[in-house]
């Protein structure tokens, strides 16, 4: 038997937030260090 699951409102929103979120922290590092440079962990 195949069961089929729709995602609903609330999972098709919280993913997009998952998105938004998760490049904001792989992107903000590479854009920091542009800005500031070798000092940006700091």
């Amino acid at each position: 038997m195949s069961q089929t699951r729709k995602m609903g409102f609330a999972s098709v929103f919280l993913l997009g937030i998952n998105s938004i979120i998760g490049s904001g922290i792989f992107l903000l590092p590479g854009e920091l260090y542009k800005a500031v440079g070798r000092f940006s962990p700091i």
